[in-house]
Order: C-alpha cells, then sequence, then structure tokens
C-alpha cells in the first residue's frame, strides 16, 4: 500500500491490483461506474492465505467461484466470515487485521509524484493500480 503524503492522504492510499485476478476483474467490472465495499484480511488462516494466491487458475478457480468455500474445504471445516464494521462487506472472522474501505474505480490516482509526473504508472519501485480510501483500520480482531 502507498499513502501520498505528498497530497496529505490521511485515510487514502493505492495498491497493486494483479491484472487477471479476481479482485482486478471485480474492479474491472465496475470500472468508472461505483465505489466498491472492500475489507483486506490479514492474519488469515493458512488455507485462505493459499486461496487468495491461487486467483490464477482459472480452470480451477473460474470468475465467480467461492475461494472462501474451497479454502474451508481445504482445511475441512468452513472459514467464517463477519460483516464489517464501517463497510456493507465481510471480512474473515479469524483476520487478525482488517482494514475496512472502498475501491474507488472512478477515479485516477498515480502511484507517487515521479508516476504522475511522467505520466506513467507501474514503472517504479511501487506500482499501485487503483485508489482506495479507507475507513479505518480494525484490529488486532482478538483484542479485548
Amino acid at each position: 500500500m502507498n499513502f501520498r503524503e505528498d497530497l496529505g492522504w490521511k485515510n487514502k492510499s493505492t495498491f497493486q491490483i494483479s491484472p487477471g485476478s479476481h479482485t482486478d476483474q471485480i474492479a474491472t467490472k465496475y470500472y468508472k461506474k461505483e465505489v466498491i465495499p472492500f475489507s483486506i484480511n490479514m492474519g488469515i488462516p493458512p488455507a485462505a492465505t493459499i486461496m487468495a494466491g491461487s486467483g490464477f487458475l482459472y480452470t480451477i478457480l473460474p470468475r465467480g467461484c467461492d475461494e472462501l468455500g474451497i479454502a474451508g474445504a481445504l482445511q475441512g471445516y468452513p472459514i467464517d466470515v463477519v460483516k464489517c464494521k464501517t463497510v456493507d462487506t465481510y471480512s474473515i472472522a479469524e483476520a487478525e487485521y482488517v482494514i475496512e474501505g472502498y475501491l474507488d474505480t472512478t477515479k485516477k490516482v498515480w502511484e507517487s509524484p515521479l508516476a504522475e509526473k511522467d505520466q506513467r504508472q507501474g514503472v517504479y519501485p511501487f506500482h499501485p493500480n487503483g485508489p482506495a480510501t479507507w475507513e479505518r483500520l480494525i484490529g488486532p480482531m482478538n483484542s479485548p
């Protein structure tokens, strides 16, 4: 994730969306149409991590498949999800940290001042694709 301090961002960042991934397919479907509720889950069960890295196995995981359902099958019991606290979407109940916010497909935000100056996205050391606005960091999930 990249927070553009030069723009005074306090609750916005850019982040990498791998072309062709399921997240990219969703962002492309809604591109320039609407803001998408979004959660980033960290410290998740190993089976969910395995499935998160499997988004390019289209013969096994076609568009719209239930990756968390498959992760539950891998570990032998379901992955529990909970309603997010600040946006209308879900997160993994066992996640240690959750960032809740929105993926804004209606705007183009440059990843860095250099990328903006050169009008070239994805060629500098940090190369995210899309803007995101974060409501708040929720976590750690198991804290009192």
